[in-house]
């Protein structure tokens, strides 16, 4: 039991974690200075908006980010270069930061996802007849 209490917690703190990266990229373009660029600012606005969401949703569904967070967090890494070609370095490396970020926190957010359910079905398994009934 006590495992997957600290396994939920991580969880927890991972989808805030999320949250904050997604706040962090929405207003990026201000904070790093890259405003002036739009090609760059509305999609950055808008995946840091998405990524805040998703965040939300996670949390109220407990489990972590799926598979459209990663591809955001793949996509703020190579949107500086693929949006204009004359980028500050420090938005460049903003979103690298921020976008390798999100792929490691979903990572290690499904990984724990994983691990609660293997653990809460390996518990399930080895209960009795009897158990199981009680638990319905």
């Amino acid at each position: 039991m006590g495992y997957e209490i600290k396994l939920f917690k991580a969880a927890s703190w991972l989808n805030l974690l999320a949250i904050l990266l997604g706040l962090y990229l929405s207003i990026s373009p201000w904070v790093v200075g890259f405003n002036s660029n739009s090609r760059l600012t509305v999609p950055t606005l808008v995946t840091g908006i998405y990524c805040v969401v998703c965040g939300h949703l996670a949390a109220r569904n407990g489990s972590v980010g799926g598979l459209d967070v990663v591809l955001i967090g793949i996509w703020t890494i190579v949107a500086p270069h693929l949006m204009s070609g004359s980028l500050p370095s420090s938005a460049s490396v903003s979103n690298a930061v921020t976008g390798s970020l999100l792929v490691f926190v979903v990572s290690v957010g499904r990984y724990v996802n994983y691990a609660f359910l293997k653990l809460r079905y390996n518990r399930e398994a080895n209960l009795t007849e009897a158990e199981h009934r009680s638990l319905s």
